[in-house]
């Protein structure tokens, strides 16, 4: 959404989708302003202000085009922003997620993200993981691990199925540094695996608000990668013929993409 009207506190509040992101953004960037409703009050003033008096600008809680510019100035999220990362590791437990030829993703998705944590950790990363072995979430547990990591971003692995190919990576509707990011992992997955590149991608639900709840939910930058087709032949191969390489290599990807 582009820059079109100033916001400010007053009666009565200023409502609609460009505070939400505003709302958001702040949140994203460590500054609270209470719940993301699109709502424009005490709290969101106060968290404007805040940002504006971290970034040489008037603290006069008004966004005008200054204050917007230099809230969505930024496109993408530099390596030495991300201190801590959060893995939520996908389905586990009595819910396999898709399976293949006896193979599933709740055990692929896993040697994934612990591979990954290992790869983080090695670079001085933090790593909190939803899960280390094969155990059901549901969703308010996996939502309050994420939620109390206080990660940088979150990546939630995943495999796909429907007989498509390549890899794909959801981010929020909202978020210009986790669409850039998305963007990035899914050109490295793609051409360090020799599939098909999908991209980076939004779902939203009937209200217009993100479909995923670890997107939805969540307080940071958070991203959903769906690595491959587990139906797709050309795809399957690569973990049935090499598993260990391309774990592996799939771990590797998505490191070299943030860090």
């Amino acid at each position: 959404m582009k820059y079109n009207r100033v916001l400010r506190n007053k009666k009565p509040q200023l409502y609609g989708e460009d505070v939400k992101l505003v709302q958001n953004e702040l949140t994203k960037l460590k500054i609270d302003c209470g719940a993301i409703d699109g709502y424009y009050g005490n709290n969101t003033e106060k968290a404007v202000k805040e940002f504006q008096s971290k970034n040489n600008l008037d603290a006069d809680g008004i966004v005008g085009p200054k204050t917007w510019s230099k809230l969505f100035e930024k496109n993408s999220i530099s390596n030495n922003e991300i201190k801590i990362v959060c893995i939520d590791v996908g389905h586990g437990g009595k819910d396999p997620g898709t399976s293949f030829d006896g193979m599933k993703e709740k055990d692929v998705v896993l040697d994934i993200s612990l591979e990954m944590k290992r790869l983080l950790e090695n670079k001085g990363i933090k790593v909190i993981i939803t899960r280390e072995k094969d155990v059901s979430l549901d969703e308010n547990t996996r939502l309050n691990i994420v939620n109390k990591s206080n990660a940088d971003i979150v990546i939630s692995n995943h495999l796909n199925s429907g007989k498509g190919d390549g890899c794909e990576v959801f981010h929020s509707a909202s978020d210009g540094r986790g669409k850039a990011l998305a963007i990035k992992i899914s050109e490295n997955i793609s051409g360090d695996l020799k599939i098909a590149n999908r991209g980076a991608k939004t779902r939203l639900n009937d209200k217009g608000d993100d479909y995923y709840f670890i997107i939805r939910r969540t307080k940071m930058t958070a991203l959903i990668i769906e690595y491959l087709f587990m139906d797709r032949e050309s795809n399957f191969k690569l973990l049935r013929d090499d598993y260990k390489y391309t774990i592996k290599r799939l771990a590797v990807a998505v490191v070299n993409s943030i860090n």
